[in-house]
């Protein structure tokens, strides 16, 4: 059985810049407009991902 940190090293990584329709293509959006959304948060994509799709997801806290 793997162990819980090689399970999450497999998970899909959303990051809020992937969808926020005030990013450009080029500047790392990776959705069409129609399918962005205005200043995404890590708190929003989470709730969706968890109560929406009914998926394990989690909020990894990064500090620069």
């Amino acid at each position: 059985m793997e162990s819980k940190e090689n399970l999450e090293k497999k998970w899909v990584k959303v990051y809020p810049i992937y969808i926020d329709k005030g990013v450009k293509i080029s500047e790392g959006r990776k959705v069409s407009l129609e399918n962005s959304t205005e200043e995404p948060t890590s708190k929003a994509i989470y709730q969706v991902v968890t109560e929406f799709f009914g998926l394990k997801a989690k909020i990894e806290e990064v500090y620069y």
